[in-house]
C-alpha cells in the first residue's frame, strides 16, 4: 500500500467509526464525467474515502472489474452537503477481495442517485 493510501487508511481507522466521513470519492474513466456532471451518479455508484489513488491502486484497492477501463478520473462527493439536504450517508464498508484483486480500503456504496451539485471533478 503506498504511503499516502496507508496515511488516509490510518487515519480512518484512528477515528471514530462512527462519525460520518465529510467527502469521498468515484473513480471512474474520464468519457463518462460530461455525462456524470451533468445527470449525476447512478444509484448504486460506490466511492471511497480515499481521493488520492492512482489508476493502478484504485483497480487493486477497489477490486474493479478488470473488464473495465482503469480509472483516470476522480469525483470529489460532498457528505456534509448532502447531510444538510436531507440524504442519510450509506455504511463505509471494507472491499472485499474479488476479481482475483485484493480490495481492502473503505467505501460506500449509495442506495440512491447523487445529484450533480453535489459533485466536483478532482483529477480529469
Amino acid at each position: 500500500m503506498p504511503a499516502e493510501t496507508e496515511w488516509a487508511y490510518n487515519r480512518y481507522v484512528a477515528e471514530d467509526l462512527n462519525a460520518a466521513p465529510v467527502e469521498a470519492f468515484h473513480y471512474t474513466d474520464r468519457r463518462n464525467l460530461k455525462r456524470i456532471m451533468a445527470e449525476g451518479l447512478r444509484k448504486e455508484s460506490y466511492a471511497t474515502l480515499i481521493g488520492t489513488l492512482s489508476p493502478l491502486q484504485a483497480f487493486l484497492d477497489l477490486a474493479l472489474d478488470p473488464e473495465r477501463n482503469p480509472p483516470d478520473a476522480v469525483i470529489r462527493i460532498d457528505l456534509v452537503e448532502m447531510t444538510l439536504a436531507g440524504f442519510e450517508l450509506p455504511p463505509v464498508v471494507s472491499v472485499a477481495r474479488k476479481f482475483n484483486l485484493p480490495g481492502g480500503v473503505f467505501e460506500m456504496m449509495f442506495p440512491y442517485e447523487i445529484e450533480p451539485q453535489f459533485l466536483s471533478v478532482v483529477k480529469p
